[in-house]
């Protein structure tokens, strides 16, 4: 078993003409802290409305939260 809590693969996202994300991979392990840091307008705020499942019109191969013991938890995520 891995220890990610959170799997994300090629997330995409559009707003009408504009791309806010493209191709966003996440691997999240569990125990460790990270940040999100970067330009004004390059995403941060929908990538964690993603992640927390406020936007839930999105594409992406692969979306799994799990918790430490490995127990899938989608249902939190969205």
């Amino acid at each position: 078993m891995n220890n990610h809590i959170l799997t994300t693969k090629n997330i995409k996202m559009r707003y009408e003409a504009s791309t806010i994300l493209e191709d966003v991979s996440i691997y999240v392990e569990y125990s460790d802290i990270y940040g999100l840091v970067g330009k004004n307008s390059s995403g941060k705020t929908t990538l964690i409305r993603i992640l927390t499942g406020l936007i839930q019109n999105f594409n992406c191969n692969q979306f799994s939260c799990y918790y430490a013991d490995g127990h899938h938890i989608r249902p939190l995520c969205f």
